[in-house]
């Protein structure tokens, strides 16, 4: 529900975007660049950014809640560690995507080619999407482990000591009810 949100919201801004410059030769440009760059990695990369915002904004609210579900918030944090790591994979999977490319469009190219037109071939061929890949991986998935850490980190360290905390005060009322019985000379019946 909340993607299927982003997403109108993107469309809705891009319309505004265009009726506000005139035309849609601004938004043209932008997505031959994506085109070039980022080949299909492109909506991957989006899906998976807003993705990660959803899911921080929701550990947020989670770890703000008067009743803290400890599953919920355990998961989301994994959730948004998992989309860390796709940011990341994606980048570097659309890395070799793109060498393969190049390699391909200059193989198949004309052996008698000068080393200007072989140079030609590899970066119009996939060289510039795959360097624009990895860099972006690599710039969204370390964003998005700050951002979390921005964002959460300290109610994330607040929760988990807490549940640290209730472990220990759980371990120190039972080591207390055992002692209480054996100074009663009874034999704790757990054991």
């Amino acid at each position: 529900m909340r993607f299927a949100l982003a997403v109108v919201v993107g469309v809705v801004l891009a319309f505004m975007l265009s009726v506000a410059f005139g035309s849609l030769d601004l938004i043209r440009g932008m997505s031959n660049w994506l085109s070039v760059n980022l080949g299909l990695s492109a909506p991957l990369f989006a899906a998976l950014t807003i993705t990660g915002w959803i899911h921080l904004e929701s550990l947020k609210q989670a770890l703000n809640a008067e009743i803290k579900s400890e599953a919920k918030i355990t998961h989301l944090e994994q959730r948004i560690d998992l989309l860390v790591a796709l940011l990341f994979g994606v980048g570097v999977l659309y890395t070799a995507v793109g060498l393969r490319g190049a390699l391909v469009q200059a193989i198949d190219g004309s052996s008698e080619q000068s080393a200007s037109g072989m140079l030609s071939a590899l970066v119009n061929g996939g060289i510039l999407s795959a360097m624009t890949s990895t860099v972006l991986g690599g710039v969204l998935g370390y964003g998005l482990r700050m951002l979390k850490l921005f964002r959460v980190g300290h109610g994330l360290d607040a929760f988990y000591a807490e549940q640290e905390l209730q472990v220990i005060e759980r371990r120190d009322s039972l080591l207390k009810d055992i002692l209480s019985e054996l100074k009663q000379g009874n034999p704790h019946h757990g054991c």
